[in-house]
């Protein structure tokens, strides 16, 4: 009675409209929107994020394997802390920093991963990785910035800190990556360094924050 599922269907060639339909038919709350045709990830990911209508919203991506107490310990975090965002890294990820914990603001997150592990600012633009705050969302913002490919994190990032609300980096296990991921269809992979370095220099911009270096990771 908490949690609400949304699907974006990016105009999927397989039975996802029928296994939606089989849900819904059994009572489960799911909203569910398809694309007329394929847009590419990062538009659909962004209109996934906009179909958020609870408190907080969680995009998961299709390569991500839940802990069996997921959604409990989400649940938990987000009653005790009410946080801007929730992290929940892999955890097969090898973050570099205490855990749990709870940072004041982005910012202050920022700047504890410049000092002990900035790979941690790349690794967080996993989807899965972040449980934002809804009002903490800037979809015209995201949309502008498509290109970068992690339009989410720009959507995300910079409503949170204007608003200044609290950071909380989960310690128990919430999610694991598959390891057995196909390639892309065009076998064609995003050159990802390139992207990071992109991305965290507006960053490092953006918070203010001259010690973090694009390149470190």
């Amino acid at each position: 009675d908490r949690v609400a599922l949304a699907v974006s269907d990016n105009g999927s060639p397989d039975r996802t409209p029928e296994v939606v339909r089989r849900f819904r038919e059994a009572g489960l709350p799911v909203e569910y929107f398809r694309q007329e045709r394929n847009l590419g990830i990062n538009p659909n990911l962004c209109q996934a994020c906009e179909m958020v209508r609870g408190r907080h919203g969680w995009l998961l991506g299709d390569d991500e394997l839940l802990d069996e107490r997921a959604l409990e310990r989400v649940l938990a975090l987000l009653d005790a802390h009410q946080p801007g965002l929730l992290l929940a890294y892999d955890t097969r990820y090898r973050l570099g920093l205490a855990t749990p914990a709870v940072f004041p603001d982005y910012r202050a997150f920022a700047r504890a991963c410049a000092a002990a592990n900035p790979g941690a600012l790349t690794e967080q633009t996993l989807l899965s990785t972040n449980i934002f705050r809804a009002d903490c969302y800037d979809a015209p913002f995201a949309r502008a910035n498509l290109a970068t490919d992690f339009p989410h994190m720009f959507g995300i990032i910079r409503p949170l800190q204007r608003a200044a609300a609290p950071v909380v980096l989960a310690g128990e296990p919430i999610l694991t990556t598959r390891e057995d991921r196909p390639p892309p269809p065009d076998g064609k992979w995003v050159p990802i360094d390139q992207k990071w370095i992109g991305y965290l220099t507006w960053l490092r911009d953006e918070l203010q924050l001259p010690e973090l270096d694009p390149f470190a990771p």
